[in-house]
Protein backbone atom coordinates (compact mmCIF):
# COMPACT_ATOMS: atom_id res chain seq x y z
CA UNK A 1 0.00 0.00 0.00
CA UNK A 2 1.27 3.41 -0.46
CA UNK A 3 0.47 4.63 2.52
CA UNK A 4 3.22 1.95 4.17
CA UNK A 5 5.59 3.91 6.27
CA UNK A 6 9.20 3.04 5.66
CA UNK A 7 10.99 0.57 7.94
CA UNK A 8 14.16 -0.07 8.37
CA UNK A 9 16.00 -3.71 9.49
CA UNK A 10 18.48 -4.20 11.50
CA UNK A 11 21.09 -7.51 11.61
CA UNK A 12 23.89 -8.14 13.79
CA UNK A 13 26.48 -10.98 13.28
CA UNK A 14 29.74 -12.92 14.29
CA UNK A 15 30.73 -15.93 12.49
CA UNK A 16 27.14 -16.67 11.25
CA UNK A 17 28.19 -17.78 8.20
CA UNK A 18 26.07 -21.42 8.82
CA UNK A 19 22.89 -19.22 8.23
CA UNK A 20 23.92 -17.13 5.28
CA UNK A 21 21.52 -19.14 2.98
CA UNK A 22 18.62 -17.23 4.77
CA UNK A 23 19.75 -13.58 3.89
CA UNK A 24 18.15 -13.66 0.85
CA UNK A 25 15.12 -16.24 1.78
CA UNK A 26 14.66 -13.52 4.29
CA UNK A 27 14.31 -10.56 1.97
CA UNK A 28 12.57 -12.61 -0.27
CA UNK A 29 9.79 -13.62 1.64
CA UNK A 30 8.54 -10.47 3.97
CA UNK A 31 5.23 -9.11 2.51
CA UNK A 32 6.24 -5.78 2.48
CA UNK A 33 7.51 -3.12 -0.33
CA UNK A 34 10.67 -3.77 -0.50
CA UNK A 35 11.24 0.00 -2.01
CA UNK A 36 10.43 1.00 1.93
CA UNK A 37 12.73 -1.57 3.57
CA UNK A 38 16.23 -1.00 4.32
CA UNK A 39 18.91 -3.65 5.80
CA UNK A 40 21.48 -2.63 8.02
CA UNK A 41 23.56 -5.65 8.64
CA UNK A 42 26.41 -4.93 11.36
CA UNK A 43 28.86 -7.70 11.49
CA UNK A 44 32.40 -7.99 13.64
CA UNK A 45 33.41 -11.43 12.31
CA UNK A 46 37.44 -11.57 11.69
CA UNK A 47 36.72 -11.94 7.79
CA UNK A 48 34.75 -9.53 5.52
CA UNK A 49 31.51 -11.78 3.92
CA UNK A 50 30.66 -8.65 1.88
CA UNK A 51 30.45 -11.56 -1.01
CA UNK A 52 27.32 -13.29 0.92
CA UNK A 53 25.04 -10.57 1.47
CA UNK A 54 21.87 -10.16 -0.72
CA UNK A 55 22.84 -7.57 -3.82
CA UNK A 56 19.87 -5.16 -3.55
CA UNK A 57 20.17 -1.15 -3.06
CA UNK A 58 18.52 -1.19 -0.22
CA UNK A 59 20.72 -3.18 1.41
CA UNK A 60 24.03 -2.34 3.30
CA UNK A 61 26.50 -4.49 4.99
CA UNK A 62 29.15 -3.09 7.24
CA UNK A 63 32.13 -5.04 8.26
CA UNK A 64 33.69 -3.86 11.77
CA UNK A 65 37.04 -3.93 13.19
CA UNK A 66 37.16 -4.14 16.87
CA UNK A 67 40.36 -2.40 17.20
CA UNK A 68 38.56 0.64 15.65
CA UNK A 69 35.80 1.13 18.15
CA UNK A 70 36.66 -1.27 21.39
CA UNK A 71 38.33 1.74 23.18
CA UNK A 72 35.33 3.88 23.01
CA UNK A 73 33.51 1.43 25.41
CA UNK A 74 33.66 0.96 28.99
CA UNK A 75 32.54 -1.62 31.27
CA UNK A 76 30.87 -1.05 34.40
CA UNK A 77 33.37 -2.43 37.45
CA UNK A 78 36.21 -2.83 35.22
CA UNK A 79 38.65 -1.46 37.11
CA UNK A 80 41.22 -3.77 36.05
CA UNK A 81 40.08 -4.04 32.37
CA UNK A 82 39.61 -7.75 32.76
CA UNK A 83 36.35 -7.50 30.40
CA UNK A 84 37.01 -5.13 28.53
CA UNK A 85 40.59 -7.34 27.57
CA UNK A 86 38.57 -10.45 26.95
CA UNK A 87 36.72 -8.40 23.50
CA UNK A 88 40.20 -7.04 23.30
CA UNK A 89 41.62 -11.07 22.96
CA UNK A 90 38.26 -12.08 20.94
CA UNK A 91 38.72 -8.75 18.40
CA UNK A 92 34.95 -9.13 18.58
CA UNK A 93 32.53 -6.44 19.51
CA UNK A 94 29.47 -6.15 22.39
CA UNK A 95 26.15 -6.93 20.97
CA UNK A 96 24.58 -3.76 22.60
CA UNK A 97 27.38 -1.78 20.85
CA UNK A 98 26.58 -3.18 17.41
CA UNK A 99 22.87 -3.28 17.42
CA UNK A 100 23.25 0.88 18.51
CA UNK A 101 25.84 1.24 15.41
CA UNK A 102 23.40 -0.21 13.10
CA UNK A 103 20.16 1.93 14.34
CA UNK A 104 22.36 4.98 14.37
CA UNK A 105 23.20 3.89 10.79
CA UNK A 106 19.41 3.85 9.22
CA UNK A 107 17.29 6.58 8.22
CA UNK A 108 13.81 5.68 8.56
CA UNK A 109 11.15 6.16 11.66
CA UNK A 110 10.28 2.49 12.41
CA UNK A 111 13.00 -0.07 13.33
CA UNK A 112 12.24 -3.49 13.32
CA UNK A 113 15.52 -6.18 14.37
CA UNK A 114 15.97 -9.48 12.60
CA UNK A 115 18.02 -11.88 13.98
CA UNK A 116 19.73 -14.31 10.54
CA UNK A 117 18.93 -17.11 12.83
CA UNK A 118 15.08 -16.52 12.99
CA UNK A 119 11.65 -17.25 10.54
CA UNK A 120 9.61 -14.72 10.30
CA UNK A 121 5.91 -15.05 9.01
CA UNK A 122 5.67 -12.99 6.15
CA UNK A 123 3.22 -10.38 7.17
CA UNK A 124 5.01 -9.83 10.78
CA UNK A 125 6.12 -6.33 10.31
CA UNK A 126 2.33 -4.94 9.15
CA UNK A 127 1.17 -6.50 12.35
CA UNK A 128 3.58 -4.88 14.34
CA UNK A 129 3.13 -1.91 12.66
CA UNK A 130 -0.81 -1.92 13.69
CA UNK A 131 -0.27 -3.21 17.19
CA UNK A 132 2.32 -0.57 17.78
CA UNK A 133 0.14 2.33 16.15
CA UNK A 134 -3.75 1.21 17.43
CA UNK A 135 -2.20 1.11 21.01
CA UNK A 136 -0.06 4.49 20.26
CA UNK A 137 2.91 2.72 21.64
CA UNK A 138 6.87 3.64 21.18
CA UNK A 139 8.31 -0.05 21.35
CA UNK A 140 7.10 -3.71 21.45
CA UNK A 141 8.62 -6.91 21.98
CA UNK A 142 7.80 -10.66 22.88
CA UNK A 143 8.54 -12.77 25.35
CA UNK A 144 7.25 -15.95 23.93
CA UNK A 145 8.25 -17.18 20.62
CA UNK A 146 7.96 -20.13 18.28
CA UNK A 147 11.38 -22.52 17.92
CA UNK A 148 12.53 -25.23 15.14
CA UNK A 149 14.96 -27.91 16.06
CA UNK A 150 16.79 -28.13 12.52
CA UNK A 151 17.90 -32.28 13.46
CA UNK A 152 14.38 -33.15 14.99
CA UNK A 153 12.46 -31.13 12.43
CA UNK A 154 9.69 -30.39 15.41
CA UNK A 155 8.22 -27.36 16.95
CA UNK A 156 8.69 -26.07 20.39
CA UNK A 157 8.26 -22.55 22.31
CA UNK A 158 9.63 -20.83 24.63
CA UNK A 159 9.17 -18.41 27.48
CA UNK A 160 11.55 -15.57 28.85
CA UNK A 161 9.51 -13.82 32.04
CA UNK A 162 12.08 -11.48 32.57
CA UNK A 163 12.90 -9.89 29.02
CA UNK A 164 11.83 -9.13 25.44
CA UNK A 165 13.99 -11.42 22.90
CA UNK A 166 15.72 -8.87 20.54
CA UNK A 167 14.87 -10.97 17.29
CA UNK A 168 10.97 -9.43 17.74
CA UNK A 169 12.04 -5.97 18.83
CA UNK A 170 10.06 -2.99 17.07
CA UNK A 171 10.53 0.42 17.98
CA UNK A 172 10.13 4.19 16.77
CA UNK A 173 13.08 5.78 15.70
CA UNK A 174 12.56 8.47 17.96
CA UNK A 175 12.42 5.93 21.11
CA UNK A 176 16.15 5.21 20.44
CA UNK A 177 16.97 8.27 20.50
CA UNK A 178 16.24 8.75 24.22
CA UNK A 179 19.21 6.91 25.66
CA UNK A 180 20.02 4.28 22.76
CA UNK A 181 21.37 0.73 23.59
CA UNK A 182 23.87 0.43 26.21
CA UNK A 183 27.22 -0.34 24.49
CA UNK A 184 28.32 -2.62 26.86
CA UNK A 185 25.74 -5.12 26.98
CA UNK A 186 27.31 -8.60 26.04
CA UNK A 187 23.99 -10.27 25.54
CA UNK A 188 20.27 -9.72 26.02
CA UNK A 189 20.40 -6.04 25.15
CA UNK A 190 16.90 -5.44 24.99
CA UNK A 191 16.12 -5.25 28.25
CA UNK A 192 18.11 -2.40 29.38
CA UNK A 193 17.10 -0.80 25.83
CA UNK A 194 13.23 -0.67 26.43
CA UNK A 195 13.00 -0.89 30.66
CA UNK A 196 11.27 2.39 31.35
CA UNK A 197 12.69 4.51 28.45
CA UNK A 198 9.40 5.22 27.57
CA UNK A 199 5.57 3.56 26.22
CA UNK A 200 6.52 -0.21 25.89
CA UNK A 201 4.51 -3.13 26.18
CA UNK A 202 4.77 -6.84 25.05
CA UNK A 203 3.12 -8.03 22.05
CA UNK A 204 1.97 -11.95 22.37
CA UNK A 205 2.23 -12.97 19.02
CA UNK A 206 4.79 -15.54 19.39
CA UNK A 207 3.91 -17.44 16.04
CA UNK A 208 5.10 -14.74 14.00
CA UNK A 209 8.37 -15.58 14.99
CA UNK A 210 10.49 -18.86 14.72
CA UNK A 211 13.67 -19.07 16.63
CA UNK A 212 16.07 -22.25 15.07
CA UNK A 213 17.24 -24.85 17.85
CA UNK A 214 20.77 -26.05 17.26
CA UNK A 215 23.66 -27.18 18.86
CA UNK A 216 24.61 -23.02 19.42
CA UNK A 217 21.70 -22.72 21.15
CA UNK A 218 19.50 -25.21 22.46
CA UNK A 219 19.98 -24.56 26.06
CA UNK A 220 20.20 -20.98 25.91
CA UNK A 221 15.90 -21.16 24.66
CA UNK A 222 14.94 -24.24 27.18
CA UNK A 223 12.46 -24.89 24.70
CA UNK A 224 8.94 -27.16 25.67
CA UNK A 225 7.20 -29.07 22.71
CA UNK A 226 4.07 -28.08 21.69
CA UNK A 227 1.21 -28.67 19.70
CA UNK A 228 -1.00 -25.64 17.37
CA UNK A 229 -4.04 -26.77 16.92
CA UNK A 230 -6.16 -24.34 14.23
CA UNK A 231 -2.89 -22.85 13.19
CA UNK A 232 -0.58 -24.27 9.90
CA UNK A 233 3.05 -22.93 10.51
CA UNK A 234 5.01 -23.32 7.35
CA UNK A 235 8.78 -24.38 7.75
CA UNK A 236 10.89 -23.57 4.29
CA UNK A 237 12.52 -26.46 2.24
CA UNK A 238 15.82 -23.88 1.93
CA UNK A 239 16.28 -25.01 5.63
CA UNK A 240 16.88 -28.54 4.36
CA UNK A 241 20.23 -27.07 3.33
CA UNK A 242 21.00 -25.18 7.29
CA UNK A 243 23.55 -28.35 8.61
CA UNK A 244 25.25 -27.21 12.22
CA UNK A 245 27.49 -29.69 13.54
CA UNK A 246 29.70 -27.68 15.75
CA UNK A 247 29.67 -26.67 19.12
CA UNK A 248 29.65 -23.02 19.84
CA UNK A 249 32.16 -23.21 21.84
CA UNK A 250 34.60 -24.63 19.50
CA UNK A 251 34.29 -21.00 17.95
CA UNK A 252 34.63 -18.89 21.13
CA UNK A 253 37.59 -21.13 22.53
CA UNK A 254 39.43 -20.85 19.50
CA UNK A 255 39.14 -16.83 19.51
CA UNK A 256 40.23 -17.04 22.74
CA UNK A 257 43.56 -18.61 21.78
CA UNK A 258 43.78 -17.57 18.45
CA UNK A 259 46.56 -19.35 16.75
CA UNK A 260 48.26 -20.13 20.11
CA UNK A 261 49.74 -23.78 21.28
CA UNK A 262 47.92 -24.54 24.20
CA UNK A 263 48.20 -27.17 26.99
CA UNK A 264 44.77 -28.98 28.09
CA UNK A 265 43.60 -31.09 30.82
CA UNK A 266 40.45 -32.87 30.19
CA UNK A 267 38.91 -34.48 33.17
CA UNK A 268 35.72 -37.14 32.14
CA UNK A 269 35.34 -34.83 29.48
CA UNK A 270 32.74 -35.29 26.87
CA UNK A 271 33.28 -32.80 23.84
CA UNK A 272 37.22 -32.35 23.73
CA UNK A 273 37.36 -34.92 20.80
CA UNK A 274 34.76 -32.55 19.14
CA UNK A 275 36.66 -29.46 19.84
CA UNK A 276 40.16 -30.24 19.76
CA UNK A 277 42.53 -29.45 17.08
CA UNK A 278 46.31 -29.87 15.86
CA UNK A 279 47.23 -26.91 18.35
CA UNK A 280 45.71 -28.86 21.19
CA UNK A 281 47.77 -30.86 23.44
CA UNK A 282 45.76 -32.72 25.35
CA UNK A 283 46.20 -34.76 28.87
CA UNK A 284 43.34 -36.96 30.10
CA UNK A 285 42.52 -37.83 33.37
CA UNK A 286 39.58 -40.22 33.68
CA UNK A 287 38.27 -40.52 37.78
CA UNK A 288 34.78 -41.13 38.54
CA UNK A 289 35.11 -41.36 42.55
CA UNK A 290 33.35 -38.76 44.74
CA UNK A 291 36.66 -37.72 46.88
CA UNK A 292 37.13 -34.57 45.93
CA UNK A 293 40.67 -34.33 47.95
CA UNK A 294 41.59 -36.91 45.69
CA UNK A 295 41.24 -35.80 42.30
CA UNK A 296 42.25 -32.61 43.77
CA UNK A 297 46.08 -34.29 43.94
CA UNK A 298 45.65 -35.64 41.00
CA UNK A 299 45.70 -32.58 39.41
CA UNK A 300 47.98 -30.55 41.62
CA UNK A 301 50.63 -33.80 40.67
CA UNK A 302 50.33 -32.77 37.37
CA UNK A 303 54.18 -30.63 36.97
CA UNK A 304 52.36 -28.70 33.40
CA UNK A 305 51.02 -26.06 33.49
CA UNK A 306 47.55 -26.10 31.67
CA UNK A 307 45.76 -22.99 29.41
CA UNK A 308 42.48 -24.65 29.07
CA UNK A 309 40.58 -27.46 31.31
CA UNK A 310 37.46 -28.90 30.71
CA UNK A 311 35.80 -30.47 33.57
CA UNK A 312 33.04 -32.82 33.90
CA UNK A 313 32.42 -34.38 37.19
CA UNK A 314 29.05 -34.77 38.96
CA UNK A 315 30.62 -33.16 42.60
CA UNK A 316 32.21 -29.84 42.86
CA UNK A 317 35.96 -29.30 42.98
CA UNK A 318 37.53 -26.78 45.27
CA UNK A 319 40.83 -27.06 46.64
CA UNK A 320 42.85 -27.42 42.96
CA UNK A 321 42.03 -23.42 42.12
CA UNK A 322 43.78 -22.26 45.23
CA UNK A 323 46.61 -24.11 44.38
CA UNK A 324 46.76 -24.27 40.64
CA UNK A 325 45.84 -21.88 38.32
CA UNK A 326 44.04 -22.45 34.56
CA UNK A 327 43.68 -19.68 31.71
CA UNK A 328 40.31 -21.19 31.50
CA UNK A 329 37.82 -23.38 32.88
CA UNK A 330 34.93 -25.13 30.84
CA UNK A 331 32.34 -27.03 32.85
CA UNK A 332 30.48 -29.31 30.97
CA UNK A 333 28.15 -30.68 33.39
CA UNK A 334 25.11 -28.76 35.23
CA UNK A 335 25.41 -30.04 38.64
CA UNK A 336 26.68 -28.28 41.23
CA UNK A 337 27.07 -25.42 38.52
CA UNK A 338 26.48 -22.82 41.53
CA UNK A 339 28.90 -24.04 44.23
CA UNK A 340 31.43 -24.19 41.52
CA UNK A 341 30.42 -20.52 39.80
CA UNK A 342 31.24 -19.10 43.42
CA UNK A 343 34.06 -21.22 44.13
CA UNK A 344 36.06 -19.93 40.81
CA UNK A 345 34.65 -16.22 41.25
CA UNK A 346 36.64 -16.51 44.62
CA UNK A 347 39.46 -17.74 42.76
CA UNK A 348 39.89 -14.78 40.49
CA UNK A 349 37.49 -16.15 37.86
CA UNK A 350 35.67 -14.42 35.30
CA UNK A 351 32.24 -15.65 33.84
CA UNK A 352 31.46 -14.25 30.31
CA UNK A 353 29.27 -16.38 28.28
CA UNK A 354 29.97 -20.26 29.27
CA UNK A 355 33.71 -20.07 29.69
CA UNK A 356 35.47 -19.27 33.21
CA UNK A 357 38.61 -16.99 32.86
CA UNK A 358 41.22 -16.34 34.90
CA UNK A 359 41.46 -12.35 35.45
CA UNK A 360 45.60 -12.72 35.43
CA UNK A 361 45.09 -13.87 31.78
CA UNK A 362 43.20 -10.85 31.21
CA UNK A 363 45.02 -8.41 32.31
Amino acid sequence: MSDDPNVSLITILHDSTDFFPLLQHHWDTLDYPKHKLEWIIVDDSKNNYTEKIPVHENILYIHLSSDEYLDKITFPKDDDKSIWNYFHKMKILPNGFKRDYAVGLSSHDYIFHLDIDTLYQPKCIQRKLRFLKENRLECIYCKKMLCYDIYGKELYKTENNIAGYESTLFHTKQFWEKSGFKWEDIKSEAVSFYYNKGIDRVMENYYDTIKLLSIRNMNEYQPVKITLENMKINIPDILNSITINDHPLKYQINDLFFNQKIQVLSIHSEIVPHLKNNLWEITTIKYDKKKEKELSKLIQEKEQNYDLCFINTKFPIWTIFSKKQFNCIVFESDKNIEQMDSILKKNNYLKIENLYIHKNYLI
